[in-house]
């Protein structure tokens, strides 16, 4: 999968996500902050978007492997220790799974 490609996707699903909340004020539902490891990309939801607390997941991210597949998961942008060991997880587990 090219970069490009997993960018489309995770917007997509970020308006799909957010299609009950968003007010469409930010130009894009997507923040300019990516990540990438050696087989992912992580995007996340633009900051400016507020996502009510009670929802189950208030803040999600997108992974996409560089070979195809993909995963919501918290955005976990406020610790980045943590972040930085779970997208290198999500690394190998796209290194061994594809679709």
């Amino acid at each position: 999968m090219e970069f490009l490609e997993a960018q489309e996707k995770a917007r997509r699903n970020a308006l799909l996500d957010l299609v009950s909340i968003y007010d469409g004020r930010s130009e894009c539902v997507l923040d300019q902050e990516v990540l990438e490891a050696e087989h992912c990309w992580m995007f996340f939801q633009h900051r400016s978007i507020t996502v009510p607390p009670e929802r189950a997941l208030s803040k999600l991210a997108y992974v996409y492997g560089k070979r195809g597949g993909g995963r919501c998961v918290p955005d976990m942008r406020d610790d980045r220790e943590a972040l930085s060991a779970y997208l290198q997880k999500l690394s190998d587990y796209f290194a061994k799974n594809t679709v």
